[in-house]
């Protein structure tokens, strides 16, 4: 009973909840807003997580004749209802649905709410409202959301174009990352970062650009712009260490392949191989087939068996083997030639099918000028022309060597340029002379005997004096000939006081003595070094050494001994480069420098002759063709502060040059003829020939400043005499005297104007100058001097005369040439601190006291510059003599201009 009464009302309760809670919804129907939110406010206080209450307050909320309507509170009940529903029972969602509550009815609602909050948040039209929708608003359905985040995203992509900066770009891509604007947004920004970049265009631009758009869809091209410009940076000195240098710094740059065909351009440029043959092992992984076969071309371009054979060796298997196995059919058929011997007609068919197999190697060339050498040696010119005209085609368009070779022998033929024996007694019919040195002063002519009455060992150094126009009879140098060893001489300084002989492929130096020549002493380590040295040739001013070496840093493929490489090129030859060093202040000579691609080539060099003028140089060569296995030709030095520096060899032509070995020149001093050594036809040795220089192979004129230097009782001096170039306030080279008599010799181009003094511990600096700014022949200057001793000058009072001090006519403000006698003047009073009285003196041309005030205001300026250089004024006593003490008489030019003067005299 107690059971069906406790049934009975929990029915009722039930029963009562139902009529209750669906009272909420008849209130609502029925517009009884005040009396809902009354009810609602305490149901939902006793009963938060009713899901009825929730929906019911949302609702109310939501509806807009309610004066409390407001939709975001409507959303929350709602929600809430949604959220709660789940997880009523079942009963509970069985008696809900009765009065209409469902998850589809809350749904449905909340949609509704959802859409009404949406449609304000579109009305204010903003991003913030957007976002607060959709950050408040969680609940809403999955198409309302994805309209407003694509809202949102259109807002605030529209807001970045409308700003249409990077920055506003980024931080749409940052804040709405899946965005389906963002790609566009991506390629929007990239392309205003492009456009700045290429703005500015600058390689860090460039770098930033990479680093912060690594996806963009310009990296590409500005990957590109920046390898380019910073390739165009790297290697702007367009030299073959930049290039070099952007390699090993950018190992994956795309430039790499252009690098390395500019490395190969610049190797051949400069025709060395060594570093073409380096830039391969570069290209290893970059643009190797490209380099190697560009050496392998430069390289064997010799069309040598010995150069094919070395390729092999270097390059074992590579893609060049079907070719290299031709090239080397091919020169089998060359080494055939025998080249080394003298041409037979016999040959003449295997000559002609190398020839034109061969060309345009340079083997093809020698074997033409084999091929042409008995024409040549007949001179048969036009059938020697018809012969290379018809391989011409074979050796390609424009050969250089062809069309010299067409040009020499298409010449006209001068046939007053005899080859005579040299006058005198140099000669002898039962042994042999060579290599013929005649010193600057043309008094003596050195050179080398062999197998002569007289000789006490195989090669032997002689002298012969000239006699009226003759060579004397020769004698010995025994100073520096020896029994076991071979000895020439191969230069003698212009002042004839210093020599550079040969022995035993060693270069030596001798000095000359009042007792004869010094004991030779090796001239430098740094000349020697290499591993066969010879040929050297002072140059006129002392400052130089120009000389042929086998070294290992010059441009000839082999450094072997002639006779260890044996026949190449035609000839068994030093694979000799010329070599210049310079006297260093030290007085030794400094390293080596080659003369450069101009004058070197990959074959041999020999025999340099730098005449006086400093400019034009002789030497022979079977690297520039022509008509034989050496030829002799000229080139000028075009800067005299550059010794790489030449024009293009020019052969001295078939007057000369024969298709024999024609080498060790030397010219006469009056510049008109070549000495050389030669066998006559028929004769066993050789003996010392010379020839007239063609006019137009002729050097420039110079001047040849001669005297003796001699104390005050005529006793001969030996001292240095030092020349300079008074423009420039240079010195231009020193010639000692002869120990003997005192003279000296210095030969100067024209040109300059310069001057000369004494350079002794001893003596003033006796100075003198030449003024050859306008002079264009060759002449003799003569000037002795007479030097005045320092303790002369003390004791005696000696007055000397300021040479070299320049005066405007009728003025007294000191030319800047005067400067360097000045500089040597103000040393010697800070040395001696005596007092000196410095006067001045004039001609007698205008008027007396004119001349007095200017000899005094010219002895002022020579003091105002002492005193201006360290010198103290009070040890100074100026006047002025005018006319009134001449040196020489005013009766003659020569007389006037030695009265002009400034003296100075030790008190």
């Amino acid at each position: 009973m107690k059971k069906i009464i406790i049934l009975l009302v929990i029915l009722c309760i039930q029963v009562g909840v139902g009529l209750s809670q669906e009272m909420y919804y008849t209130l609502y129907s029925n517009g009884e807003f005040d009396k809902l939110e009354k009810r609602l406010q305490q149901a939902i206080a006793n009963q938060p997580q009713n899901v009825l209450f929730n929906h019911v307050y949302g609702l109310l909320y939501a509806h807009t004749q309610y004066q409390k309507h407001d939709l975001h509170k409507a959303y929350e009940y709602v929600a809430q209802a949604k959220t709660l529903y789940p997880n009523i029972s079942v009963n509970d969602k069985e008696r809900f649905s009765k009065l209409g509550l469902t998850q589809s009815r809350i749904n449905k609602d909340l949609d509704t709410i959802c859409k009404q909050l949406w449609n304000k948040a579109l009305d204010a039209n903003t991003i913030e409202a957007c976002n607060a929708f959709i950050n408040n608003y969680d609940k809403a359905s999955k198409p309302i959301k994805e309209q407003a985040v694509e809202y949102r995203n259109n807002l605030a992509f529209t807001d970045a174009k409308t700003k249409n900066t990077i920055e506003a770009y980024n931080s749409f891509i940052q804040t709405y990352s899946k965005a389906q604007q963002v790609e566009t947004a991506i390629q929007l920004r990239d392309e205003i970062a492009y456009n700045k970049v290429m703005k500015t265009n600058t390689l860090e631009a460039f770098r930033q650009f990479m680093k912060e758009y690594p996806q963009s869809s310009f990296y590409k091209q500005i990957n590109t712009l920046y390898s380019q410009q910073l390739f165009a940076e790297a290697t702007k000195n367009k030299d073959y260490k930049s290039y070099e240098k952007f390699i090993r710094d950018n190992p994956s740059n795309p430039m790499l392949p252009l690098a390395i065909e500019n490395m190969v351009d610049i190797a051949k440029q400069k025709q060395d191989i060594k570093l073409l043959k380096k830039t391969v092992d570069y290209s290893v992984g970059i643009h190797y087939n490209y380099a190697l076969y560009e050496y392998f071309k430069e390289f064997t371009k010799d069309g040598e068996y010995l150069t094919l054979y070395t390729f092999v060796q270097q390059y074992p298997r590579s893609f060049l083997d079907t070719l290299l196995a031709k090239e080397f059919k091919i020169a089998e058929k060359g080494e055939r030639l025998d080249l080394a011997k003298p041409y037979d007609t016999v040959m003449a068919k295997y000559f002609e099918e190398y020839i034109k197999l061969a060309a345009p190697k340079e083997k093809a060339f020698v074997a033409l000028q084999k091929y042409i050498s008995n024409d040549v040696i007949a001179k048969n010119w036009k059938q020697a022309l018809t012969k290379v005209k018809t391989f011409e085609p074979y050796f390609g368009k424009n050969n250089p060597k062809i069309l010299d070779l067409i040009a020499i022998l298409s010449a006209p033929y001068d046939a007053n340029i005899i080859v005579r024996s040299i006058p005198g007694q140099v000669n002898t019919p039962t042994g042999g002379e060579y290599a013929p040195i005649i010193t600057a002063d043309n008094k003596h002519l050195y050179f080398c005997g062999s197998k002569r009455p007289d000789n006490i060992g195989n090669e032997d150094i002689f002298i012969s004096d000239n006699e009226q126009g003759e060579w004397g009879k020769p004698k010995l140098l025994r100073e520096l000939s020896t029994p076991q060893y071979n000895e020439a001489v191969i230069s003698i300084s212009t002042d004839g006081t210093q020599m550079i002989y040969f022995r035993e492929g060693i270069i030596y130096y001798s000095e000359k003595s009042f007792g004869g020549w010094s004991q030779g002493v090796s001239v430098s380590d740094y000349i020697n070094s290499g591993e066969w040295t010879g040929d050297a040739w002072i140059t006129g001013d002392g400052k130089a050494l120009i000389f042929a070496a086998v070294r290992s840093e010059g441009m000839n493929y082999y450094t072997q001994q002639n006779a260890n490489l044996g026949v190449y090129h035609g000839a068994i030859h030093h694979q000799s480069d010329l070599y210049v060093s310079i006297k260093q202040s030290s007085g030794a000579w400094g390293k080596p420098k080659s003369l450069g691609p101009v004058i070197n080539t990959i074959y041999t060099e020999r025999s340099p002759f730098l005449y006086h003028d400093m400019k034009t140089l002789y030497f022979s060569s079977d690297g520039h063709g022509g008509v034989g296995n050496l030829d002799v030709f000229k080139t000028t030095r075009l800067s005299d502060t550059c010794w790489d520096c030449w024009s293009t060899p020019i052969n001295l032509g078939k007057e000369i040059n024969t298709p024999e070995e024609n080498w060790g020149y030397r010219i006469s001093p009056d510049a008109k003829n070549f000495y050389f050594a030669a066998r006559k036809t028929g004769e066993k040795f050789n003996d010392i020939m010379y020839v007239s220089i063609p006019a137009k192979f002729l050097p420039e004129h110079v001047v040849c400043l001669t005297g003796t230097l001699v104390d005050s009782k005529n006793k001969p001096i030996s001292a240095t005499i030092i020349y300079e170039d008074l423009t420039l306030g240079t010195i231009v080279g020193e010639a000692k005297t002869d120990p003997i008599d005192g003279s000296y010799f210095i030969v100067l181009p024209n040109g300059k104007l310069y001057g000369y003094y004494v350079q002794h511990d001893t003596y003033y600096p006796q100075s003198h100058f030449v003024d050859l700014t306008k002079s264009k022949e060759s002449r003799t200057v003569r000037e002795d001097i007479k030097a005045v001793s320092f303790d002369q000058m003390k004791q005696e009072k000696i007055a000397v005369r300021l040479n070299n001090l320049f005066f405007d006519t009728n003025k007294s403000e000191l030319l800047p040439y005067s400067i360097p006698e000045l500089q040597r003047v103000a040393k010697i009073i800070q040395t001696y601190q005596l007092r000196i009285e410095i006067s001045g003196h004039t001609d007698n041309v205008g008027e007396d006291n004119f001349n007095m005030d200017l000899s005094l205001r010219r002895a002022q300026a020579v003091k105002d510059f002492l005193v201006a250089h360290g010198c103290d004024s009070a040890l100074f006593e100026v006047k002025g003599y005018g006319e009134t003490k001449p040196a020489q008489t005013n009766e003659t030019v020569e007389g006037r201009a030695k009265n002009r003067r400034v003296e100075l005299r030790f008190l």
